[in-house]
């Protein structure tokens, strides 16, 4: 009898979690990139492929290639609209776009990845150009890095081991040792940049948002600057607001359930301007 109650639940899970790896590959995905993304058999696979389908849920094209489709576009529209946490965070994610002039978004940690879930673009015509939906690496991006920071150690190996860490750009740190050293900086500071890691002419800045005064990890709010504007004076201001704006979303979004492999924090520490301008123009010598 359990197994029989047990085995809907399981079957829904395996659903779901096709429709999020689909969502990360606005351009498509393989029968066998799916399998490989989710752990689950190629012929599970193809069965729920095939019922998501029927539901238009899934599109298959030419060439083997799966796609969200058309129920899935109009289920995302109809919640945007009245989305709780958009509500929650879009008026402060304006306002910080309108204080730095830059691309700002938001990303949540949900079932061991970093997901981009709300963005608000620069109108500079020089910009990065957020797509939601979109990963987050947890060993280079910024948004990645500040969820690492506060996982368990074994779980956060077992994640890195799952997803890879792949070099995206030439600067990508992928050294274990690196990492570790990074992390711990995240901690100290409360923030994490990134240097050209995830995209190339891109200084990334991300913040930690946590549930509650005494909680563990949800995600992090981050913006990015293009090279040309990155000085470092004005680095060290964007700082400033970046982490101004996450300690104002964590009161927001405590209510909100973290993950359950999220660690409790003490409060986190806020960098002296003049010594993050300075290690700012190390770190920009050096590259």
């Amino acid at each position: 009898m359990a197994e029989r109650i047990n085995h809907p639940v399981e079957v829904l899970q395996r659903g779901i979690r096709i429709l999020e790896v689909l969502a990360e590959h606005p351009q498509g995905v393989t029968l066998s990139s799916l399998a490989a993304e989710t752990g689950l058999p190629k012929s599970s696979v193809h069965r729920l492929l095939a019922t998501w389908e029927q539901l238009r849920y899934v599109v298959r094209l030419g060439g083997g290639i799966y796609q969200l489709g058309l129920a899935a576009l109009e289920l995302t529209r109809k919640v945007s609209g009245r989305n709780h946490l958009t509500q929650l965070t879009q008026s402060q994610l304006r306002r910080l776009q309108s204080q730095t002039g830059e691309s700002v978004y938001l990303a949540l940690y949900r079932n061991g990845r970093v997901i981009l879930v709300d963005a608000v673009e620069s109108s500079h015509p020089l910009r990065v150009v957020v797509d939601l939906g979109e990963r987050c690496f947890l060993h280079a991006s910024a948004q990645g890095l500040c969820v690492a920071a506060w996982l368990e150690p074994d779980r956060l190996r077992e994640l890195l081991q799952q997803q890879g860490t792949p070099r995206l750009t030439p600067k990508t740190d992928t050294d274990p040792a690196t990492l570790k050293r990074r992390l711990l900086e995240v901690r100290e500071r409360g923030y994490a940049i990134n240097f050209e890691q995830t995209v190339e002419g891109s200084i990334c800045l991300g913040a930690p948002l946590f549930a509650g005064r005494e909680g563990a990890v949800l995600g992090s709010v981050g913006l990015s600057i293009p090279t040309p504007r990155a000085s470092p004076e004005r680095v060290t201001k964007c700082v400033e607001l970046l982490t101004n704006a996450a300690r104002e979303l964590t009161e927001l979004m405590a209510d909100l359930v973290p993950e359950p492999d999220a660690v409790p924090r003490p409060d986190f520490r806020q960098a002296m301007p003049g010594d993050h301008a300075q290690r700012v123009r190390r770190r920009q010598r050096t590259q």
